[in-house]
């Protein structure tokens, strides 16, 4: 803003100076103007003597001509009109120097933005999303949903309307949607996991453990095709740990490890779910550091869909089932969480949930 204040007012300015120059300037050309008419007149009135003297004008004749030269001279050399045009032009002058800044700020505050002026860069970068309400973005969504119903063929589309839908809380429209990729999801691991955690978070409203196994098989077949997917790990580890299987929580887990930031959030909730599983083994907890190379922390690669997850949620075993063994029985309940990824099938950026399984 302060740039748009600045430049504003060195147009003001700019406009102003060659307004007042052009008036200034005219009355200094009428000055030299009348100079020089002046001095024509007075060479006409020295010819005058000389004709005369040498006997070629009759002195009526000069006399006649005299006149008329002096009356031409008083016509264009007249004093009051000078100093009327001089005052007007200055008045004039002052009055552009005064009315055209009121003039262009009265205009700004009636037709442009001043509440702008106001705002502070962290305001103004939080503007945007401050108006980014949940029902534009269900009207948006909405508006995707009947684009997509008339021009089905548009993958890129879908899956932006299932992932938009996990958003909402709608893990029965995101499995609709993602029901239009099955000829994509066969290649894609992203979309696989994407279409895994629909189903799992669907199974869990409607309590069908058939479909949390169905989510299941999907994320291993997006770990077969790359073994460093994040949010297939974490998936593949709760999968493993709600069934008791916490060996293999702990290899899944201790895979994803690397691919977080250290320090981060999503590093220490890993790492939290981690050593529980290791508990249940009677190990002992691990620290970050245990996942640092001889260099020091492992960067996160940039492989797609490992990178760019944020994870949050719970893993837990309810203390009256441990211990028990639930042959050919899956007592499942996913815990709600949250994760933003960056998907390779489309260029847009989910912000999604990851499902953290609990024993119930």
């Amino acid at each position: 803003m302060t740039v748009f204040i600045l430049a504003s007012g060195g147009l003001t300015l700019l406009i102003l100076c060659y307004l007042v120059f052009s008036l200034i300037r005219g009355g200094v050309v009428s000055d030299h103007r009348k100079a020089l008419n002046a001095a024509v007149y007075r060479d006409q009135l020295q010819e005058l003597e000389a004709e005369r003297a040498d006997g070629s004008l009759a002195d009526q004749d000069y006399d006649q001509a005299r006149e008329e030269v002096e009356r031409r001279l008083l016509e264009d050399t007249e004093v009051m009109p000078e100093v009327t045009d001089r005052v007007h032009g200055r008045t004039t002058a002052l009055l552009l120097l005064a009315l055209i800044p009121l003039a262009s700020i009265g205009m700004y505050l009636w037709r442009g933005h001043p509440e702008a002026l106001d705002l502070q860069p962290a305001e103004m970068a939080a503007a945007p999303a401050q108006q980014m309400t949940p029902a534009k973005i269900n009207d948006m969504v909405k508006a995707l949903a009947e684009k997509l119903a008339k021009n089905p063929d548009n993958p890129q589309g879908w899956a932006m309307l299932g992932r938009s839908y996990m958003n909402l809380d709608k893990p029965g429209e995101a499995i609709k949607a993602f029901g239009h990729l099955k000829k994509e999801m066969a290649n894609d691991p992203e979309l696989m996991v994407d279409y895994a955690e629909a189903l799992a978070a669907d199974a869990q409203v409607r309590g069908d453990d058939k479909q949390m196994i169905e989510s299941n098989t999907w994320v291993m077949n997006a770990l077969k095709l790359e073994p460093g997917n994040g949010k297939g790990l974490f998936m593949a580890g709760s999968f493993a740990f709600i069934t008791q299987q916490y060996a293999l929580a702990v290899s899944y887990w201790s895979k994803l490890m690397p691919l977080l930031e250290p320090g981060s959030q999503d590093s220490s909730f890993v790492l939290e779910q981690l050593n529980k599983a290791r508990a249940q083994l009677k190990l002992a907890p691990v620290t970050a550091d245990s996942f640092a190379g001889p260099e020091g922390p492992v960067k996160p690669q940039a492989q797609k869909g490992a990178a760019a997850s944020s994870i949050s949620g719970e893993v837990t075993l309810d203390p009256a089932l441990k211990g028990q063994d639930h042959p050919g029985r899956n007592p499942v309940h996913f815990c709600q969480g949250s994760t933003r990824s960056s998907h390779a099938s489309g260029s847009d950026s989910n912000h999604g949930r990851v499902l953290a399984p609990q024993i119930s």
